[in-house]
């Protein structure tokens, strides 16, 4: 499993991509890279990790994690997806849709979508991508040969889709809502199947998920909020929660083993169908624990200085958390 995050600390002015290896928990070799951390796609075939940065792309050699190249563009990203069936990444970025050349770095072309283009899934069976529109309440399917628009799903208001999950096996797309509910869409005739109510309080909203399509369960966090809803995928009943240490960012699961992966701003937690364990090698604490030393008494002074002179708020007040420090995610954010 591969996880990128920032640390502020290794490097100081960039973030962490490092390894986790499945079998026995252990954190294989870490690399600092430039920038701050984005979305990852992997090339299973030729072994390629693709990490993006603000507006960068970094081409990593999985087997030997080293940096083979870095991409400028001159575009944020904010998601990424790469295409096995073309051999190019695809990636959204404001209103648009962009297909990227991974060899050389050349943007194809790319399509308009609708406002605030965010997660993608992509369906290798049929040739297509999903493209949550976030301020459109609305989800585009395009042809991932040329980018083609086939059809625009509308999502019944309110709902704003930020993240997407593909039940291949079951011809299911969800997508979080920002609200109380997940929806559900046919991959295939693109109709809205219905929606499955995951939380009752107004002030949380669906945005992490994954589908186990072998148990036909689905995984959905809300924020804020410090636990993960197990559901039947077909029925919508809850079957379990699971706390986490934060509020979860990104979640997927294990096909073979049915062990979901949730990463937060701290570390990884692996959960099982009975239960769950925290990994206790987080590359977040694997980045941290070796240079704590030479920071400590760094911290320990600026805090004290804080104290003495807080910035905005009342004196003693928390600064407030939001869920990523990307200085170019979107703005429209209703409850982020």
């Amino acid at each position: 499993m591969y996880v990128d995050g920032e640390s502020g600390i290794y490097p100081p002015d960039g973030f962490s991509f490092g390894v986790i290896y499945l079998g026995n928990q252990s954190l294989g070799r870490v690399l600092g890279l430039p920038g701050t951390p984005g979305e990852l796609s992997l090339d299973a075939s030729s072994e390629t990790v693709y990490v993006a940065g603000q507006n960068s792309v970094a081409v990593i050699d999985a087997l030997n994690m080293t940096v083979e190249r870095t991409i400028a563009l001159k575009i944020p990203i904010f998601s990424m997806a790469f295409d096995g069936s073309t051999g190019n990444l695809l990636l959204t970025s404001g209103n648009s849709v962009f297909q990227m050349d991974p060899a050389t770095g050349r943007l194809i072309r790319n399509a308009t979508v609708g406002q605030a283009a965010e997660g993608m899934a992509v369906d290798l069976a049929s040739g297509v991508v999903f493209v949550a529109n976030y301020l459109s309440s609305s989800i585009s399917v395009l042809r991932t040969t040329d980018l083609a628009l086939v059809r625009t799903i509308q999502i019944p208001s309110p709902a704003y889709p930020s993240k997407l999950s593909l039940d291949t096996k079951r011809g299911v797309l969800y997508a979080t809502t920002d609200e109380q509910s997940v929806i559900k869409v046919s991959s295939t005739t693109y109709d809205v199947l219905g929606s499955i109510t995951v939380s009752r309080s107004s002030q949380n909203g669906t945005y992490a998920l994954a589908v186990d399509q072998t148990s036909d369960r689905l995984f959905v966090a809300t924020e804020p909020g410090t636990t993960i809803s197990e559901l039947n995928a077909t029925t919508g009943a809850l079957i379990s929660t699971f706390p986490v240490y934060s509020s979860a960012y990104e979640m997927a699961v294990d096909q073979t083993t049915g062990k979901l992966y949730v990463t937060d701003y701290h570390q990884v937690t692996a959960i099982t169908p009975t239960g769950f364990s925290q990994s206790p090698n987080s590359l977040l604490q694997y980045v941290l624990l070796a240079p704590l030393a030479l920071v400590a008494v760094a911290i320990v002074a600026y805090l004290y200085v804080r104290r003495l002179r807080p910035i905005g708020g009342r004196q003693g007040a928390p600064d407030p958390q939001p869920r990523t420090s990307r200085s170019w995610w979107p703005w429209f954010r209703r409850r982020h």
